[in-house]
């Protein structure tokens, strides 16, 4: 019997040898194949569980303006990044601040009454009314779901407009965002053709502060509807602007933006392809001036699993 354990130990230990070997062996092959330069730190540092760029390589082109993937469990790897520096128009992708401010400042059962001022806000085709009240946090539901420019303004103005868009200017700051800057809580063009502006790059750590401290933010933005009472007793149903939410389960959440100056701006959080041992494995999607966001994050998503390893 003492034989039998002995024995036992030893193939255990044989088994565990030639896992490592292999191991080893995987990250040098992979190593000496050519990599893009970006990636090159990363395989270096890569464990056995973080995601390892394959020999295959496949063209793509796209007409964002920038692009920013990462993946995310316990350290931020980029996996794909194009003009991810560069400051550019953010549109309605404004509101995750804007949601931030509203949390860090307001009671979410506190009522706000829709003023004539603000029903004129242009860019929303499901207009709130004049007079109707809504609470805090179905103003919050209603600004984020569909993306409603309204919403966004009756919450800046609960208060002082001005002092919640220093608040929103003052929390980029804090987060190191030196490439945004906010002049609306909507993120709408104004008329002498100024907007709000950011760099992926900056959005990166606005997604990862909002995944570390204000856990609502994703709960709103994974439904891909909701239905609102207003203390009038009305009805509203918010249908999410981000469609891909209804095309697959991979995609768990994000914030759509449009202008004429700012194009498709797509915010999106995705579990990575296959299995991951890492709970909080995800990965964030960030794409900034696209034609079409939505078929650029679907055409990103088939390449990442293409090309590596998880």
């Amino acid at each position: 019997m003492k034989n039998f354990y002995s024995n036992l130990t030893l193939l255990f230990l044989f088994i565990g040898l030639i896992f490592l070997a292999c191991l080893f062996n995987k990250h040098q092959y992979f190593q000496k194949k050519e990599i893009n330069p970006y990636l090159l730190s990363f395989l270096q540092g890569a464990n056995s569980f973080t995601p390892i760029k394959k020999q295959y390589q496949e063209t793509f082109s796209t007409d964002a303006e920038a692009i920013l993937i990462s993946s995310i469990n316990n350290e931020n790897k980029t996996l794909f990044k194009y003009n991810s520096e560069k400051q550019l128009p953010m549109a309605s992708i404004t509101k995750l601040m804007t949601a931030i401010i509203v949390i860090d400042s307001y009671n979410p059962k506190n009522n706000i009454k829709i003023s004539n001022d603000i029903t004129k806000t242009e860019g929303d085709p499901k207009k709130l009314i004049s007079n109707e009240t809504y609470s805090v946090k179905d103003l919050l539901y209603i600004m984020l779901i569909e993306s409603n420019n309204e919403a966004a303004e009756a919450l800046a103005r609960k208060v002082d407009r001005t002092e919640f868009i220093k608040k929103m200017n003052q929390k980029a700051f804090l987060l190191d965002m030196r490439d945004t800057k906010y002049l609306n809580p909507t993120g709408l063009d104004l008329e002498n053709g100024e907007t709000n502006v950011t760099s992926a790059k900056d959005l990166e750590k606005l997604i990862l502060h909002i995944t570390n401290k204000y856990k609502s933010i994703p709960e709103i933005l994974s439904n891909s509807k909701y239905t609102t009472y207003n203390q009038e007793g009305i009805t509203r149903n918010s249908i999410n602007t981000n469609i891909l939410l209804s095309e697959s389960k991979d995609f768990l959440w994000g914030k759509t933006g449009f202008t004429n100056k700012a194009k498709g701006c797509l915010v999106l959080i995705s579990k990575p392809p296959n299995f991951s041992f890492f709970e909080k494995n995800y990965i964030i999607n960030i794409i900034i001036g696209a034609k079409d966001r939505f078929d650029v994050a679907r055409k990103l998503k088939t390449r990442i699993a293409k090309q590596f390893i998880w």
